[in-house]
């Protein structure tokens, strides 16, 4: 199993070819050549010589393995075991999720002897990584929605056998919770984390970064690639913890509307620059009809990416509260969004085939017609879509 790197510091060229892999390269079909890496890095002002040592540091944490290409170029697969660790990541960084105040949490006591002191070092450093909180010495604290997280990591580590994992209701403290959580949580340095993300996204060409306009999707590759890299620790040392546990000036909130706002900004014309440096330019248009030129842009997104099988491309079609309905089963936020996805859309490799478009009951509400294929279901659909500040907001499938 591959854990998440925590030595890669954002901005740095080893950190933003990460970045590049985990938001592109499966949907490239898991490969990659040398030559098209170092372009894509090339738009990120990294010269060649730093791109290839970067890409032999990736290989060397096991992320990449050699091969060559059908065209006969040098190039790049990921590493079998690579998919869940991006699988996770992708979880984090575009399905951001708080904990309610019904919520369970999980509870992590473990006891290590002096002799395996190695590895109680690296189950401290990885459940910090993951935003989990230190209660005491051998206990840890983290949302029930991270459970199996923890658990990858106590397998992954080979601690399993050292640790006790409790689902539990919210903790009873003297005093309050947010008290608590502050001894609990460095939330200074997380609020400091977002602070330093608005600070340098909020306005398009701060801190030296691209503008990014539509007419220039390299420069918006550069950019959305910049905002993933820097956004991409932010969602682990904060586990999304409730408002009752958090200062009422916290930042959070702004930020995680800013990184959705810039997803649905710059992450399509990024994708068409990648698909243009690596030689796919007609890929994006393959089950597109006449009619799907006219679609809302969510909407667009939401077919391009599903028959691209562009996870991360999908949630940003969606805010971050929408409610996504399949014949009655309800899923709400983008994280249970992701599921569904991987369970029922493109985990089944699903390709939507627009055939029509109608308006519905409502200005801000469109009717889609459809047809699915894929490994799950095969035949005629309608989307009833309602759209709120240019995301969708609500999608129910009949």
């Amino acid at each position: 199993m591959i854990l998440d790197d925590l030595d890669s510091r954002p901005g740095s060229t080893t950190s933003l070819l990460r970045t590049v892999v985990g938001l592109y390269v499966r949907d490239l079909g898991g490969a990659v050549a040398v030559a098209d890496l170092v372009d894509l890095l090339g738009a990120l002002g990294v010269p060649p010589a730093g791109a290839r040592s970067a890409v032999s540091r990736v290989k060397a944490k096991g992320l990449l393995v050699p091969e060559t290409l059908d065209d006969g170029r040098a190039g790049y697969r990921l590493a079998p075991d690579a998919g869940p660790m991006l699988a996770r990541g992708d979880r984090r960084i575009f399905g951001y999720r708080q904990q309610g105040d019904d919520d369970p949490w999980c509870l992590v006591s473990y006891s290590l002897p002096e002799e395996r002191r190695d590895a109680r070092h690296q189950l401290r450093r990885h459940l910090a990584w993951i935003g989990a909180g230190s209660v005491a010495d051998g206990l840890w604290i983290t949302p029930g929605h991270l459970v199996d997280e923890v658990e990858e990591i106590l397998v992954a580590l080979e601690v399993r056998d050292a640790a006790t994992v409790f689902l539990a209701g919210a903790p009873r403290v003297a005093g309050s919770f947010a008290d608590a959580a502050a001894r609990w949580w460095d939330l200074d340095r997380v609020a400091a984390l977002h602070r330093t993300f608005l600070a340098r996204h909020d306005n398009a060409g701060a801190d030296g970064a691209p503008s990014a306009r539509a007419d220039e999707p390299r420069d918006a590759f550069a950019r959305w690639v910049r905002a993933v890299d820097d956004w991409r620790p932010i969602p682990y040392a904060d586990p999304g913890l409730p408002s009752v546990a958090l200062p009422a000036d916290w930042p959070g909130t702004a930020s995680v509307a800013l990184f959705g706002r810039l997803g649905h900004g710059l992450a399509d014309a990024a994708s068409h620059h990648v698909r243009v440096v690596v030689g796919h330019r007609g890929e994006h248009s393959e089950g597109m009809s006449d009619v799907t030129h006219d679609l809302p842009a969510a909407v667009r997104t939401l077919v391009e990416a599903t028959n691209a099988g562009d996870t991360a491309r999908f949630l940003t079609a969606f805010t971050e509260d929408a409610i996504l309905d399949d014949w009655g089963r309800r899923f709400r936020g983008r994280t249970e969004l992701a599921s569904w996805d991987r369970t029922d859309n493109i985990g089944k490799r699903s390709h939507f085939e627009v055939s029509g478009l109608r308006p519905g009951a409502t200005p801000d509400e469109v009717l889609l017609d459809l047809t699915v294929s894929g490994d799950g279901y095969n035949g005629p659909g309608t989307f009833t879509v309602r759209l709120r500040d240019g995301l969708i907001a609500s999608l129910v499938i009949s």
